[in-house]
């Protein structure tokens, strides 16, 4: 146990209080990391998600509009030549 003796002197508190509050800085450090990390790809999905559903929505009024059979003469507010 020759680090144990280092505790008791004046520079060995020192490093002892150093190498702490580093590792609280470090620990600090990656958990924001991972937490602005996770933020990204949470937004990311939820951004695929919506633009699936857009999809699908327009998917389903097209297949509505398809299905009636004056759906494709209706207004759609486009004028055409």
């Amino acid at each position: 146990m020759p680090l144990f003796p280092l505790l008791f002197s004046p520079i060995g508190r020192w490093l002892t209080i150093g190498v702490c509050l580093m590792m609280v800085c470090v620990g600090a450090y990656l958990k924001i990391q991972k937490d602005a990390a996770d933020r990204v790809i949470t937004r990311q999905q939820m951004q695929d998600m919506k633009r699936l559903q857009n999809a699908l929505d327009a998917d389903e009024r097209t297949r509505r509009l398809l299905a009636d059979p004056d759906g494709l003469r209706a207004n759609d507010g486009f004028r055409r030549d």
